[in-house]
């Protein structure tokens, strides 16, 4: 019942994300990476779809450099557990960077998503997009009547709760799974679009 409300509750915070947009691919792939991942850790070795999922991804969506740093978060956490590094996770995760430049541009495409991150960091985008603002902007900002912003308000809470689960499970806890939670919190952290989306608050933002 507990994973059940929990779900619910990143649902509702995910909402306003649930249109037809391109990054819908990337929650699929990212999804999919976590998942090859993660039966390697049970014992079931898929590390060989890697590359195939890198490919598929840079020749469709601009978000593939997210499945290089889940490997490397599984990469750290191996290494740290065994005193070693993951030879066969290592090799297809260079496979991978290598089925990432079959794509139009080649090298240009590889780098791409790092040029438009560099673009974007320009204060000016943050100033007159409000979904490129931090959701304590937003919250600054926000009018409690209206609810009109209240995936944000579930967001911190998602974040608190997180919190508290991992001091309570710390023990049993993977260090990738502490380099994954804090990577997508910050990126949630950083820009309200990385949450999901949300138009009323432009005008304000503005202002």
């Amino acid at each position: 019942w507990c994973s059940c409300l929990l779900l619910l509750m990143a649902l509702l915070a995910l909402e306003r994300r649930f249109q037809v947009r391109p990054e819908i691919f990337s929650w699929l792939l990212l999804s999919l990476t976590l998942y090859v991942l993660e039966l390697r850790d049970r014992g079931r070795n898929f590390l060989y779809f890697l590359p195939f999922i890198q490919l598929l991804w840079v020749n469709i969506e601009g978000l593939f450099p997210l499945g290089w740093a889940v490997a490397l978060a599984y990469l750290a956490g191996g290494w740290l557990k065994e005193k070693k590094p993951d030879s066969p996770l290592l090799k297809f995760f260079f496979l991978s960077l290598g089925a990432d430049l079959l794509n139009p541009y080649l090298f240009k495409g590889l780098l791409f998503p790092f040029i438009l991150l560099g673009h974007l960091n320009d204060g000016t985008y943050q100033r007159a997009i409000s979904e490129f603002a931090s959701p304590w902007r937003i919250l600054a900002t926000q009018n409690l009547h209206l609810d009109s912003n209240s995936h944000i308000l579930l967001f911190f809470l998602w974040g608190a709760l997180t919190l508290v689960f991992f001091l309570l499970t710390f023990r049993e806890r993977k260090f990738e799974e502490f380099l994954l939670v804090g990577t997508f919190f910050a990126l949630g952290a950083g820009a309200v679009r990385n949450i999901p989306r949300s138009e009323e608050h432009t005008s304000e933002l503005q202002s």
